[in-house]
């Protein structure tokens, strides 16, 4: 999340996907469902505690749906057991598709659910941005069903 804070803080026009934050953190050997649980566990926190403000938990979402775009894209062009970028080396390899598919039967799309009804919280703050990121997670989520459910 800091790389993201950094590149928000660096930008002068509105916040607009930019996935190199995402990228780095997964070469480095994140998995994917890692990276959602910390922009997702930063959001709840925060949400249940009024902690941060509107501009940044509806940024945390935005990075969610990058993260996710960048999942099933990833889990599309390796759907076998090709190792994804930034599979470590101690004895396993992991890829997008798997990991997608066990995210998808622990309750992704519920997740992803909950994720669209809480930008009804921000439509009156920024309801073009609002657009755009539920554009966003419906994509996914019909990617998803269509290609992995």
């Amino acid at each position: 999340m800091c790389l993201r804070q950094t590149f928000d803080e660096t930008r002068e026009e509105n916040y607009i996907s930019q996935p190199w934050p995402a990228h780095t953190v997964l070469d480095v050997g994140v998995p994917f469902f890692i990276l959602i649980e910390s922009y997702s566990l930063q959001f709840d926190e925060n949400t249940a505690t009024g902690g941060v403000d509107m501009t940044t938990r509806l940024k945390w979402l935005a990075s969610i749906s990058e993260v996710l775009e960048l999942w099933v894209s990833a889990a599309l062009s390796s759907p076998d057991n090709t190792p994804i970028i930034g599979s470590n080396d101690i004895g396993y390899s992991r890829s997008a598709s798997n990991e997608l598919i066990r995210a998808i039967n622990t309750g992704l799309l519920k997740r992803i659910e909950i994720y669209k009804s809480s930008l009804e919280d921000f439509v009156e703050f920024d309801a073009s941005f609002v657009a755009i990121v539920e554009e966003r997670f419906s994509k996914v989520e019909e990617v998803i069903k269509d290609e992995f459910c």
